[in-house]
Parts: C-alpha cells; structure tokens; sequence
C-alpha cells in the first residue's frame, strides 16, 4: 500500500457528518530469491530508498525505507516486508 491520508467519517447524534484525517505509513512487500551464497538476515539492515512499479506501470518512491519483517525462507525465496513513509509517484 502507498500509504498517505486516511480519512475515518464520523455522525454526530444531530445527523451531522464530519471526519478526521490520519496519515498511515506505506508497507510494500517483496519475494526475493535466495541463493547458497545471500545473507538473508543482511536485510534487516536495510534503510534506504525503494522504488517499485505498479502492475499499471505506474512508479512510486518511498524515501527513508526500513525493513520491518520478513517470513520463512522456503523453496529459496523469502517475502519480506519493507516500510515507510507515505510513497510518492516518481
């Protein structure tokens, strides 16, 4: 997800529609192919710059990415998941 504004509507007990607004984080996940010589825990180190294409084509950026988790490594591929601020369109 690219993360950015989220916004939560609210009724008041007169009828009365409002809402607030809260900035979520973005959260790209990854599969990544294991080879005999990677270091899979190398990734947790990992602070940086992530860049990915959309299935539409489209490009986004998240500056100041982290590693946040990653799964099993099984079958030589392991799905980590990175996070970040709200990502922009490149």
């Amino acid at each position: 997800q690219p993360g950015g504004l989220v916004r939560e509507f609210e009724m008041s007990d007169q009828g009365e529609h409002s809402y607030t607004e809260n900035e979520v984080p973005s959260e790209i996940r990854a599969t990544f192919i294991h080879a005999t010589d990677d270091d899979a825990t190398a990734l947790r180190s990992f602070i940086g710059v992530l860049t990915y294409e959309c299935d539409t084509g489209q490009i986004y950026t998240v500056n100041g990415a982290v590693f946040k988790e990653s799964g099993d490594l099984s079958n030589g591929e392991i799905e980590v998941t990175f996070g970040g601020p709200p990502a922009v369109l490149a």
